[in-house]
């Protein structure tokens, strides 16, 4: 089908109310903007960026180091992750982690962060790291996931919304959004996010612009479908006011290919028809092909060409936008009439030579553009 051709930072605020009472008792500043952490955090951060030998840590093998359950970012830059593996192997792995015993799993440990660490080390080939562990609750994983992922600015909107889906299990969406300062809408659409297919998922964090196209996108049941538009989304050929124009047009085109195979399908022969015909030879019964036909799972035949469609597309969602605009000219005059109506007044002057203009505009469009008349 489809060959596609050869991140953002959020204003936050994480009051320090966010956590439990006890936390919150000894934060720094309760009316601080994001960035401030409680006393006891802060001193086991500072005490892990401090230790640069790790030899009397004990070493954890990297398979016992999961991930912290609150860490919303679900890929890693590669680039940035092979950069990091390369000076890893070269000059071998700096500082320590931090973790603490996983509540599942008696024999294992989540990390607090440091996750794109833990991989470029897997990918350098180390087996075991330094790791200091430390006694953390669910509250405290969530906050440090949240001060070390939020001041990143390559969060992706897909990040922002399994970040809100964390704090939704101690917060609503109305405190949420108090305290990142963003609407209730930003929240909630953020959110509609995860409700979309994996693949439309992974296209808005590789195309962060495309976050339009998937509300739209996550509707689209045929997977097929979706593919092919999210490539042509991904290879910039159309855009997200463009994509459901484009979708339509896909889904007709591959529907009336469709509809040409089975015309051209051979028809499969009952056992009457057979009985008809002439008998091969009785060597040859055993060996002639079964003729019956296979159902249609998919369009076959010549591919779909997609350029037509693309700018079939470009054109109608033109054609669209303009057409809305003039609805909303329409319903202008419509009020306007009863604007008049209510107040009880004719046009004034100049209304009236505003409104010949506007006659007269649609007179020109008449005589050139070939209104149809209905």
């Amino acid at each position: 089908m489809y060959m596609v051709k050869p991140k953002k930072k959020i204003n936050s605020i994480f009051a320090s109310d966010f956590l439990n009472e006890d936390m919150a008792a000894t934060a720094v500043d309760g009316n601080a903007l994001y960035g401030d952490l409680p006393p006891r955090l802060q001193e086991m951060k500072e005490q892990v960026e401090a230790i640069t030998d790790g030899n009397d840590l004990p070493h954890i093998a990297i398979e016992l180091l999961h991930d912290n359950p609150y860490q919303p970012r679900r890929r890693m830059n590669e680039q940035r992750l092979t950069t990091l593996s390369l000076e890893i192997s070269q000059y071998g792995f700096r500082g320590v982690l931090l973790a603490r015993r996983d509540p599942n799993d008696a024999q294992a440990y989540q990390l607090v962060y440091g996750h794109r660490r833990r991989e470029a080390a897997k990918q350098a080939g180390l087996q075991k790291l330094p790791v200091m562990i430390q006694e953390i609750t669910d509250q405290e994983m969530m906050f440090l996931a949240a001060n070390e992922n939020l001041m990143r600015d390559d969060l992706s909107p897909i990040d922002e919304a399994y970040m809100f889906r964390s704090m939704g299990e101690v917060l609503t969406q109305e405190q949420i959004a108090e305290r990142l300062q963003v609407s209730r809408g930003y929240i909630r659409n953020r959110l509609e996010l995860l409700k979309a297919p994996e693949d439309v998922q992974d296209m808005v964090e590789e195309k962060p612009t495309t976050i339009r196209a998937a509300y739209f996108l996550k509707n689209i049941e045929d997977s097929v479908i979706r593919t092919d538009a999210i490539n042509a989304l991904l290879a910039e050929d159309i855009t997200g006011s463009e994509v459901e124009a484009y979708v339509e047009n896909l889904q007709q085109a591959l529907a009336e290919q469709a509809k040409q195979a089975t015309l051209q399908a051979p028809i499969p022969l009952n056992k009457e028809q057979e009985s008809e015909g002439p008998r091969l030879p009785w060597p040859f019964e055993k060996d002639e092909p079964d003729q019956t036909v296979q159902p249609v799972s998919q369009p076959v035949g010549q591919p779909v060409i997609i350029q037509p469609i693309v700018e079939k597309s470009k054109t109608e969602s033109i054609a669209r936008r303009e057409q809305s605009k003039l609805e909303t000219i329409v319903k202008h005059f419509e009020n306007y009439e009863k604007r008049l109506q209510a107040q009880q007044r004719v046009p004034s002057a100049g209304e009236q030579r505003a409104l010949q203009k506007v006659l007269a505009a649609i007179e020109h469009l008449r005589q050139n553009m070939i209104i149809e008349e209905h």
